[in-house]
This record gives C-alpha cells, structure tokens and sequence, in this order.
C-alpha cells in the first residue's frame, strides 16, 4: 500500500503538481503545496481545474455491489437523458444513491381530470377515488405515501393543501389519507378512496414521505357534489307574466360532461313536476364544458337563469322551479310562488280584464255525452255586446269532441261576469289522463274588436284574432326592433326556448292563419292547418291552408306584398315591417354572428324556430335550424337569413318555404 501510494506521489509531483505530506498522513494536492487545511485528510486547491468523479450510466451505478455510505458518482443519464452533459452527480446515503440537487424528496404525480388514466373518479355525491404515481424515489424510500386535500371555500384558488414539515401530520383545514401500505417502488400507483367529503370542491394532491422530507404530487382542483341553485327570485314585470330568476352554481372541478340539460317546471301545486321546459341548448351545455375543463380556476363556473314574461294560465297561486340533471341525478330547487294579478284585456275601448279560466269538475268517458265548461271570469268595467271565439286544446286524442266554437252576448252589468266555454260531443276513444285548456281566446265588443295575446301553451298563432307583443329593443346600429319572433309569446331565453318560436310565414302571406304552428317542445312542433298544392291568383287567398309549390304560393308572383310597412300583406304591427335584407345583415355583422351561439347572444336573441318546407308543408328542424326571412326579392325567390350549431348563411330560395319572421320599427 506504501509503495503504491509512493508511486502516486511521485507521478503527481513529476508532473509537476506539489505536495506535502505530513506525520498525520494529510496529503495536499494542488498549486499551492505549502498551505494545507489540518482539518482535511485530502486537500486539493486549484484555480483553474476541477474535480472529476468516476462517470457512468444508472445501469452501471446500481450494478456496484454494496456502495459504502458516501460513495459518490456522475450518472450520466440519471436525470432521464442518455447525454452524459445532462447526468447528476450522485451519492450512496446507505439506503439508496441520492442526487445532489435542490429536491431530495420523492418525485410524485397526481392524476389529472383530462388524463386518460389515473384520473380522479367520482364514485357518488360524496365519495371519490384519487390516484397518483411515485415517479423517483430521489434516493431515500418512502415511509407514507397517500392525498392531502383542502376544501376551497370563498373562491380561495391561491391556497395549497400542505403538511407540516416536522411530523407530517395535517392540520385543519387540511386533511390528509395515507395508503395502508406505502408505496416504495418506482412507477408505483397510490390510489385513495374518499368515502366522505363536503359539498365544496376541493384541492387534492398526492404526497411521498420519506426521512429526508415530503415530495408533493400536483395539485388538482376536483368536485364531486351536485350543481346547486342560489339567487332565487321573483318579479312581477306585466299582471300575469312574471319573470323567475336563480343562478345554477356548478363546482370547479365537476367532470365536464357532467351537467346534460337544465330548465325549470311549473304548475299550481307545490314541487311541480308539469310543463317542464329545457333551457339548456348544445351550445349552453358545451360553453359550461369549456368552462370546467380546465385546470387552473379561478371561480366556480356559474349559469345565469332568467325566465322573463313567464305565462301563466290563471290567477291561480302559482309555483315554479328550476332543476338541473347532472351525473345521471335530477336536482331542483326551491319553490319559488307567485301569485298573479290581473290581466288587461286590451284593444279598441278597453272595457274587461280577465281574471280567470277554470275548468269546471267532471269526467269524460268513451260513447257518454259530454258537456262540461271553462268558466272565464272578468271584471267588467264597461258594458256592451260581445263575441267570443275560442279554442280548447288537449294534450291528447279529441275524437268526437267539439273543441272551437263562437258564443255572444251582452254584458249589462258593471263588476265581475263570468263566460263559459262549452266542451261537447261523443268521445269515441279513450281520454283518460288528457288535460284541457283554453289555448285561444279572442272577444269583440260592440266598442271594437279586442285581441288577447298569445296562447299560453307555447303555441304560435297569426291571425286576425291574436297578436304579438310589441316589446322594443334598440340595436347598436340605432334601429328599433321587436324582441320576439312574430307569433312569439315571449322574448327568448335560450336559443332553444320554444316559447319564442312564433309562426313561420311563407314569404309574402299575411296573418291568415297559415303561418300558425303548436310547439310542444323545443325540438317538436305541428302545423296548426293542414296544406294544399292550389297556388292562389291572389294576393289574399281565402283559406289559412300552406300553398306547397317549388316556387311561390301565388301565381303570378307579386313582389310588393311586403315591401314597406305599407306592403298589401305586411304581417308585422301597425308601425313596423318586415326588415330588407341589408338591414338584416347590418345587424349579423355588427353582432358579429357567425351560429347559433352568437345569435342568441346578440341583443336579439334570436332562435332556433325550424323551418316548414315548400314539398309537402312538413314542420321540423326545431332547436336545430334558424332562418328569417326578409322583404328583399330576388328573381323569383326572396332573401332570408339562417344559421345553424356551426355555420351562418344567406340566400334567396323559393318563397314557399315557411320561416320566421322579426320585425324592425319604421
């Protein structure tokens, strides 16, 4: 051992590097031979070189058989590199070879929502299951392993689950579960099954401890409780159309894809479960997954719900609530009544608001006579002779039934007055279940005729007797506009609200009812009258059957029908008329409409109102399809304007077709 050490000494000093070596056996190594650090067995000075460990791969590391403590290395591709200039100085600690770096702790990865695996799972409404991998184990083997999570409260993103450093342990409100047995390999999966959290959502991160510190996992924001709904209010805008508004609160971390439709119900019985309508569009639902699929949040994502000019069928008390479907679980919530009051009839001299329509009790059975009544209920204010016209719908068969009819009067009395509205015939099959209602309802006095609004089952009516409510809105472009859809019974509140819909004209015609149609749902309509393949030599035609034809109802054409707001047949409100086809494309460009989406969104709202074709009068592509027509001809056809989920378009197709119609102010 002498010699060799000897030998060394000698081949250092004839290369012309000095050293001393004293009784202690203290070596010096360097530039400077005469200076030496007593408390060192190796000293090695130099200014210009460096100290260069034994190099090789992790392979060649790990295959040393048993390193003594402090043995040190440069692995060269410890750091996932095979280029040595990328490797880690390395040194064996007795329990495995850690690298001299910044981290010492365990390297570990939690699974993120967007990973294909690995990713959190919600097992119910309180229970979930985060997974994680231990990726290096940095030399020092972990002695626990588990998730350490935090719920987020008062929109606190900033704010990360942590232990403490000393013990490990957490402390409120950061809570923390450990596998049973800790993970200690390389690539190893730590998994953690919640079976109870809160309604928040909630910071998760995986974690790996060993006796040289903690190594945390990404953090995750991640929810597994239901939607809920808050903000819930009433307020009376018009006597019987009040407008509900609540706010849907979906948790940041909710699985996107989660939420799959929301909307509200309503009836005169608390909790209802009737006349549900969906609010909720592709469009709605996709805008909320983009919200959610995300990583970094800052809020949780929220939906604003407003259902305006709410129709309501009587003065009743009335309840109404919102739901949301959401993880395969319908949710509600609250009750929000309303009890409305009476609605002006107005037109001509206005002389009666009515009240109420009440069905009168009784039952309808197959082949029996049937005779009962809707009693509506008025507050007189002027008297005089009257006629009624009116409709009652059934939400299922009617053979048999007499369903319209016309009754006339004369009131003598100031005060409360009551009609009644005769349901007879023979029923001839099976009614059970069916509900009826009077959908349409128009009177005339002796003071001129009086017209109610829309019906307030959803359907769309254009006729003499029925009319639309003249709401305005002022475009960034300065022009007034109605709100709604002619035939519409209110302005839309989705792009898939039915009951903004309206009538869908064929270009041209006027209100004569064949423009009429009942929309049972967003995605569900019928025509109100049947068709015929008659085109008409006027420009009145004496019916309110569809004219089907490849190109126009009339023959021969008249380009003038809707020119102007003093057009022979302008179906629009005495002061507007059907826009030209630069006006209306002034307002797609300045709204920046380029779908559906952005149509709804537009100060117009405008809607997905379907279409009824030229071939055979078919009414479909509602909730999917919306087109408008304009008073701009073109050769043989006219302009309309129409868009779908995706696209926007313009042309100017046979003028049989039926589409919708919105109105702008002379």
């Amino acid at each position: 051992m002498y010699k060799q050490l000897l030998n060394a000494i000698l081949f250092i000093y004839s290369a012309g590097v000095g050293f001393k070596l004293s009784a202690q056996e203290v070596l010096k190594i360097g530039s400077n031979p005469y200076t030496i650090n007593t408390n060192a067995v190796l000293d090695i000075e130099s200014n210009t070189k460096g100290f260069l460990p034994p190099r090789m791969t992790k392979a060649q590391r790990n295959a040393i058989a048993s390193p003594p403590s402090g043995l040190q290395i440069w692995c060269t591709d410890c750091n996932g590199s095979t280029q040595p200039s990328s490797g880690q100085l390395y040194i064996y600690i007795g329990s495995g070879w850690a690298p001299f770096e910044t981290n010492i702790f365990p390297i570990v990865k939690t699974g993120k929502r967007s990973d294909e695996i690995n990713k959190p799972v919600r097992n119910s409404s309180t229970s979930a299951t985060i997974t994680g991998i231990l990726l290096e184990i940095n030399g020092a083997i972990p002695i626990e392993t588990g998730i350490v999570y935090r719920p987020i409260t008062n929109n606190d993103f900033a704010t990360l689950p942590i232990l403490e450093e000393v013990n490990g342990i957490a402390t409120t409100p950061n809570y923390k579960l450990a596998s049973t047995s800790p993970v200690t390999k390389e690539g190893g999966t730590i998994s953690i099954k919640i079976s109870s959290i809160g309604k928040t959502p909630y910071y998760f991160r995986t974690y790996a401890k060993s006796y040289l510190g903690i190594g945390y996992g990404n953090p995750i924001v991640f929810n597994i409780a239901d939607p809920s709904f808050s903000g819930l209010s009433v307020s009376s805008d018009t006597a019987l159309e009040p407008t509900f508004n609540g706010i849907l609160n979906v948790n940041a971390g909710t699985l996107s894809g989660a939420v799959t439709e929301y909307g509200y119900y309503s009836g005169t019985t608390a909790s209802p479960t009737t006349n549900k309508v969906v609010l909720s569009t592709p469009a709605l639902l996709t805008d909320l997954d983009t919200k959610l699929n995300v990583e970094n949040f800052t809020a949780n994502p929220t939906v604003t719900l407003t259902v305006p000019n709410f129709n309501t069928a009587s003065t009743d008390q009335q309840y109404f609530r919102f739901y949301v479907v959401a993880n395969g679980q319908t949710i509600y919530s609250a009750d929000i009544s309303f009890k409305p009051t009476a609605n002006a009839v107005t037109g001509g001299a206005a002389i009666a608001t009515l009240v109420s329509i009440i069905k009168s009790p009784g039952v309808i059975t197959i082949g029996d006579e049937v005779t009962q009544y809707f009693t509506a209920t008025f507050k007189v204010t002027k008297t005089g002779s009257y006629s009624a016209f009116y409709v009652i719908s059934t939400s299922g068969a009617t053979k048999g039934l007499i369903l319209s009819d016309i009754i006339a009067g004369k009131w003598t009395t100031i005060g409360t007055n009551t009609l009644t509205f005769p349901l007879t015939g023979n029923p001839t099959s099976s009614l059970e279940g069916n509900s009826f209602i009077v959908s349409r309802l128009s009177l005339s006095f002796d003071t001129g005729p009086i017209k109610l609004g829309q019906p307030k089952t959803g359907d769309a009516i254009c006729d003499d007797l029925h009319e639309t409510k003249i709401v305005d809105i002022v475009s960034i472009s300065g022009k007034t506009w109605m709100d709604r859809n002619l035939g519409a019974s209110r302005a839309a509140i989705s792009a898939a609200d039915y009951y903004a819909y309206g009538c869908l004209y064929q270009w041209g015609r006027g209100n004569d009812d064949h423009a009429s149609i009942k929309h049972t749902d967003a995605y569900n309509a019928t025509a109100y009258n049947g068709f015929t393949s008659t085109q008409s030599n006027e420009d009145t035609p004496k019916h309110s059957n569809f004219i089907v034809s490849s190109v126009d109802w009339r023959t021969p054409k008249n380009d003038n029908l809707w020119q102007n707001s003093s057009g022979t047949n302008n179906p629009c409100p005495t002061g507007y008329r059907v826009p030209t086809s630069k006006e209306f494309q002034n307002e797609i460009t300045l709204y920046n409409v380029t779908d559906s989406n952005s149509a709804y969104n537009s100060k117009h709202k405008f809607v997905l109102g379907g279409t009824r074709t030229w071939d055979n009068a078919t009414v479909y592509d509602q909730g999917n399809f919306g087109s408008y027509w304009t008073s701009t001809v073109y050769e043989s056809g006219a302009y309309r304007h129409y868009y779908d989920t995706q696209n926007k378009y313009v042309g100017a197709p046979a003028r049989s077709w039926g589409w919708s119609i919105r109105c702008i102010k002379n």
